[in-house]
Protein backbone atom coordinates (compact mmCIF):
# COMPACT_ATOMS: atom_id res chain seq x y z
CA UNK A 1 0.00 0.00 0.00
CA UNK A 2 1.40 3.40 -0.93
CA UNK A 3 1.66 6.33 1.41
CA UNK A 4 -0.38 9.31 0.08
CA UNK A 5 1.74 11.91 1.88
CA UNK A 6 3.27 14.85 0.03
CA UNK A 7 6.68 13.20 0.36
CA UNK A 8 5.53 10.42 -1.99
CA UNK A 9 4.77 12.93 -4.77
CA UNK A 10 0.98 12.97 -4.44
CA UNK A 11 0.01 16.44 -3.26
CA UNK A 12 -3.68 16.72 -4.16
CA UNK A 13 -6.59 14.57 -5.21
CA UNK A 14 -7.76 14.51 -8.83
CA UNK A 15 -10.84 16.64 -9.51
CA UNK A 16 -12.82 13.63 -10.67
CA UNK A 17 -12.28 11.91 -7.32
CA UNK A 18 -13.42 15.01 -5.46
CA UNK A 19 -16.55 15.27 -7.62
CA UNK A 20 -17.39 11.61 -7.08
CA UNK A 21 -16.88 12.03 -3.35
CA UNK A 22 -19.30 14.95 -3.21
CA UNK A 23 -21.75 13.06 -5.42
CA UNK A 24 -21.85 10.38 -2.74
CA UNK A 25 -22.26 12.86 0.12
CA UNK A 26 -24.97 15.05 -1.42
CA UNK A 27 -27.77 12.45 -1.07
CA UNK A 28 -26.96 12.18 2.64
CA UNK A 29 -27.22 15.93 3.05
CA UNK A 30 -30.38 16.21 0.96
CA UNK A 31 -32.15 13.40 2.77
CA UNK A 32 -31.10 14.74 6.17
CA UNK A 33 -32.57 18.12 5.27
CA UNK A 34 -35.72 16.48 3.88
CA UNK A 35 -36.20 14.72 7.22
CA UNK A 36 -36.90 18.15 8.76
CA UNK A 37 -39.89 18.63 6.45
CA UNK A 38 -42.91 17.32 8.43
CA UNK A 39 -44.75 15.79 5.46
CA UNK A 40 -41.69 13.99 4.11
CA UNK A 41 -40.09 12.88 7.37
CA UNK A 42 -40.87 9.16 7.23
CA UNK A 43 -39.94 8.57 3.55
CA UNK A 44 -36.81 10.71 3.93
CA UNK A 45 -35.62 8.75 6.96
CA UNK A 46 -36.34 5.44 5.18
CA UNK A 47 -34.41 6.59 2.10
CA UNK A 48 -31.57 7.91 4.28
CA UNK A 49 -31.20 4.54 6.01
CA UNK A 50 -31.43 2.60 2.74
CA UNK A 51 -28.83 4.80 1.05
CA UNK A 52 -26.54 4.51 4.07
CA UNK A 53 -26.82 0.71 3.99
CA UNK A 54 -26.07 0.71 0.26
CA UNK A 55 -22.95 2.84 0.70
CA UNK A 56 -21.71 0.75 3.63
CA UNK A 57 -22.19 -2.47 1.68
CA UNK A 58 -20.28 -1.02 -1.28
CA UNK A 59 -17.39 0.09 0.93
CA UNK A 60 -17.32 -3.28 2.67
CA UNK A 61 -17.24 -5.08 -0.66
CA UNK A 62 -14.45 -2.85 -1.93
CA UNK A 63 -12.45 -3.48 1.23
CA UNK A 64 -12.88 -7.27 1.02
CA UNK A 65 -12.14 -7.22 -2.68
CA UNK A 66 -8.86 -5.43 -2.03
CA UNK A 67 -8.03 -7.86 0.77
CA UNK A 68 -8.48 -10.85 -1.53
Amino acid sequence: MTDPTPSSGMTELPRGAIRLGWAGVLPFLGLALAAWWPDAREPAVQAFLAYGALILSFLGGARWGRAM
